[in-house]
C-alpha cells in the first residue's frame, strides 16, 4: 500500500481498481511480471524479513510505466523498464531515504557494465534503442533496457537541473499519454515542449540523443552517484582483499545492520582472486552459505564457483534446482561451465525439466548445447 499510495503522489492516480500478488513456483524464470491488478512474483523473493520487497515496489511501478504507457515496441523497451526503474527508486528513496536512490543506482551501474563487459562494448544488443527485426526478444533481452534506460533518464533529469521540476514533467508525461502505446520520439517531443514552453528555457541542443540511443556500448555521460554506504561495503571488500594477500581475518568488519543491497555490493566488489581458506573465514564470519536471501545467496555461490571452493557445491546445486530465475540460474551456469563444463551440463540435465521452456532454452545456449 505504501509502494502504490507514494506512487500516486509522484505520477498519479491509480488506476487498476486492485493490487494482487501471487507468487508462483520455482520455475518460473523472472523475478516478477506485472499485470494490471496483478503481480507474479517468484519464491526466491520469501526471505522472512522483506529484504527483497523492492522486487514488488518495481512491479508495482509497471502500474504507471509500463502498463498505463507502454512502448510499441520492443526495441522502444528502456520505455518501459527504464522508466520503471526511475520511478521505482523514487518511491523507494521516499520510503528509505535520498540515498537510496544514488546507492541502487550503483548498483544497477554494476550490473549494467558487467553484461556490457561479458558480451562486448560493440554488441548490437547493448544499444539502449536496439534494431530487433529477425531477432528473437529472448535473445536481446538484457539489463539494458533497465539500467541503461534509467541512465539515460537521469541524464535528462541533470540536463533540467532542477529534480522537482523534472518530478513534475513525469507526472504529465504519464497523464498525457496513459492508456497509449508511445515510440521515444513521442516521449522526447513531449519533454523538450515541456521544458522549452510556459517560460522554462532548458537547453536540449547540446545532448548527445543518438550517441544515447543508438550506439552501442556503457553510457556516453557517467553518473555522479554517490553513497556512504556504498564506502563502507568498498572498504569492506578492500579489508577481504588485503585478508587473501595474506593479512589477518581480524581486519574484516561486521555486517550487522546492513541491507541486502549493501552486502550485494560488498560481494560484487570482491572481484580478486580469494585462497579456499579465506573463502572458509569469510563463510564462517557472514554466514553467506545459509542465507535465506537469494541475491545475497546467488552472489556468493557465484564467487565461491569463480574460486573453485568445494565447500558450496551442495548448496549450489540445491540453489538451480529450486530456483528458475534466468537472473540467477544464467550468470550460475556460465560459471560453473568455465570451471567444470561436465559438471554444469549434468546439473543442467539433471533439472532442465524443472525450468520454464524459456529459462531452459538460453541455459542450453549459454552450454554451447545448442
Amino acid at each position: 500500500e505504501k509502494f502504490v499510495s507514494t506512487g500516486e503522489a509522484l505520477v498519479g492516480p491509480y488506476e487498476w481498481t486492485r493490487y494482487d500478488v501471487v507468487c508462483l513456483p520455482g520455475s518460473f524464470p523472472y523475478g516478477g511480471m506485472e499485470n494490471p491488478c496483478l503481480t507474479f512474483v517468484t519464491p526466491a523473493l520469501l526471505t522472512g524479513d522483506k529484504a527483497l520487497a523492492d522486487v514488488i515496489c518495481h512491479e508495482v511501478s509497471h502500474s504507471w510505466t509500463g502498463n498505463l504507457v507502454g512502448p510499441k515496441t520492443w526495441e522502444d523497451f528502456y520505455l518501459n523498464e527504464g522508466f520503471t526503474m526511475f520511478l521505482q527508486r523514487k518511491i523507494m528513496s521516499r520510503l528509505h531515504g535520498e540515498e537510496y536512490f544514488d546507492f541502487d543506482a550503483i548498483l544497477g551501474w554494476d550490473h549494467l557494465k558487467e553484461y556490457v563487459m561479458r558480451i562486448g562494448e560493440e554488441h548490437a544488443y547493448t544499444v539502449l534503442r536496439p534494431v530487433l527485426e529477425g531477432v528473437d526478444p529472448d535473445d536481446s533481452f538484457s539489463v539494458v533496457p533497465y539500467e541503461k534506460g534509467f541512465n539515460f533518464i537521469c541524464y535528462l533529469e541533470s540536463v533540467v537541473g532542477d529534480k522537482a521540476e523534472f518530478e513534475k514533467w513525469l507526472h504529465d508525461y504519464i497523464q498525457t499519454f496513459k492508456h497509449k502505446a508511445i515510440t521515444t520520439d513521442d516521449m522526447l517531443n513531449h519533454l523538450v515542449g515541456h521544458f522549452t514552453s510556459g517560460g522554462r528555457n532548458v537547453d536540449f541542443s547540446k545532448v548527445d540523443f543518438k550517441a544515447w540511443l543508438d550506439e552501442p556500448g556503457m553510457p556516453p555521460s557517467i553518473p555522479g552517484f554517490k553513497s556512504a554506504l556504498l564506502d563502507a561495503a568498498v572498504e569492506l571488500a578492500e579489508a577481504w582483499k588485503a585478508i587473501a594477500a595474506g593479512g589477518s581475518v581480524e581486519a574484516a568488519g561486521s555486517i550487522d545492520g546492513w541491507e541486502t543491497t549493501q552486502i550485494c555490493c560488498f560481494l560484487n566488489r570482491v572481484d580478486y582472486p580469494v585462497p579456499t581458506d579465506v573463502l572458509t573465514a569469510m563463510d564462517k564470519m557472514y554466514k553467506f552459505n545459509s542465507s535465506t536471501n537469494s541475491e545475497v545467496l546467488f552472489l556468493w555461490l557465484t564467487l565461491c564457483t569463480r574460486n573453485k571452493w568445494t565447500g558450496h557445491e551442495d548448496k549450489l546445486k540445491s540453489f538451480l534446482s529450486k530456483i528458475g530465475r534466468m537472473k540467477f540460474t544464467r550468470p550460475l551456469y556460465r560459471e560453473l561451465k568455465q570451471v567444470d563444463k561436465d559438471t554444469a551440463v549434468a546439473i543442467f540435465k539433471e533439472n532442465r525439466e524443472r525450468y520454464h521452456n524459456i529459462c531452459s532454452k538460453m541455459v542450453a545456449k549459454d552450454l554451447g548445447l545448442e
